[in-house]
């Protein structure tokens, strides 16, 4: 089973998905971050993934802003297409 949605960022850079089907287990899972601008790209990490939902946290950043760790830019309303994918018991 696959399921697909792109959700929308708020001002802390977090978003959370529920699945319109819950998987039998905690799904494999893969984020596509929309440019908002050249300058700041997003960034993502998963914050939790369960057999239920996904949440995912972002913030904007340059090159230099990776190297240095600054981050600046907002978020909100910034978008992110998750992809879950169930992964087959192992036997």
């Amino acid at each position: 089973m696959v399921q697909q949605k792109t959700v929308t960022l708020d001002a802390s850079g977090n978003a959370t998905w529920t699945f319109t089907d819950p998987f039998p287990g905690a799904p494999a899972v893969a984020h596509f971050p929309k440019q908002m601008d050249a300058a700041n790209p997003l960034i993502c990490n998963f914050s939790a993934v369960s057999s239920a939902s996904v949440s995912i946290h972002c913030w904007r950043t340059t090159l230099l802003g990776l190297l240095t760790n600054i981050f600046g830019g907002s978020v909100t309303g910034g978008e992110v297409t998750i992809i879950a994918r169930s992964v087959p018991a192992t036997p």
